[in-house]
């Protein structure tokens, strides 16, 4: 599931990309743009194996998930968005991770800043209460700021260092990027 808001050219990238990795996958495109001449384009550039559905109006990234995931009866879906890419082979190593871990709901690729491979984004923070109250403790006290740097730099680091294979446990996990299992939606 792609979520399009006056991003053609990026979204026909984002959905190339889907395509080239698994030719025979389904791929649901949601326009947000409620803009005729936006909804013409995607018609024109996207591959004709893509479902369009055209958004009455703009629902937010959310609820246009939602519509595409109720539009679809995978197994396992992604949601991706339109500034991104998988590379080949990414759509095989994320569905086995869930396959082979039965008790996985979610999993999202590596990702990287730029297509080089060089600048590995870091992993998501999930904003708790908890992490609110020590992220306000860290504006006013220099010691829990720098608790809370060397917690956050030692996440980023092992997420960092891993080899690509292996699963590792994160807080959070980016919608922009990430395959889930039905049953666990």
């Amino acid at each position: 599931i792609v979520v399009n808001y006056f991003g053609s050219h990026l979204t026909k990238s984002a959905t190339d990309s889907l395509l080239r990795d698994r030719p025979n996958m389904e791929v649901i495109v949601i326009d947000n743009s409620t803009d005729a001449e936006e909804s013409l384009k995607l018609r024109q550039v996207l591959d004709p194996r893509i479902k369009l559905i055209i958004n009455s109006s703009n629902t937010g990234f959310g609820a246009a998930c939602n519509l595409g995931f109720v539009n679809t009866q995978a197994k396992f879906v992604m949601l991706l968005n339109p500034d991104t890419q998988v590379m080949p082979g990414c759509l095989d190593s994320l569905q086995a991770a869930l396959e082979h871990q039965q008790e996985l709901g979610a999993v999202s690729p590596a990702q990287f800043w730029e297509p080089s491979l060089n600048w590995r984004l870091p992993p998501a923070w999930l904003p708790t209460g908890v992490e609110m109250w020590c992220m306000e403790q860290a504006w006013r006290q220099r010691k829990a700021a720098q608790k809370m740097s060397t917690a956050y730099r030692n996440m980023a680091l092992q997420a960092w260092q891993a080899t690509g294979t292996e699963v590792l446990p994160q807080r959070a996990l980016s919608g922009g990027a990430v395959l889930l299992r039905r049953s666990a939606v």
